[in-house]
């Protein structure tokens, strides 16, 4: 999904794109630095993160979001309700993941 981000930012081909990056705590999120760096490049290029076993005490402040992706988390971050021939929803994660998406686009 890095590269991706990447090549379209750094064409600045002007296709808008949002990346939904989930994980366990802010500690394991993987390129911060370079994906926040292209967020700010990129006008057309949204981050959101979201952790799924935050805990203040233990982690530290957070004001991104919390919990799974969910359908209603996608609308939140701006995703279309309903799939299109112009959009493209792709996803990395473990099949469970993969299904879960896909039951959302259907």
């Amino acid at each position: 999904m890095l590269s991706i981000a990447q090549a379209s930012v750094l064409a600045n081909d002007g296709v808008k794109m949002t990346l939904i990056f989930c994980n366990k705590t802010k500690d394991d999120i993987l390129c911060d630095d370079v994906i926040k760096d292209l967020e700010k490049k990129g006008v057309n290029f949204k981050v959101f993160n979201t952790l799924t076993r935050h805990v203040e005490s233990k982690h530290g402040s957070w004001d991104g979001l919390t919990g799974r992706i969910s359908y209603d988390m996608m609308k939140k971050c701006g995703l279309p309700s309903k799939v299109s021939d112009d959009i493209l929803v792709a996803n990395c994660g473990p099949k469970g993941f993969g299904d879960v998406i896909n039951a959302f686009l259907e």
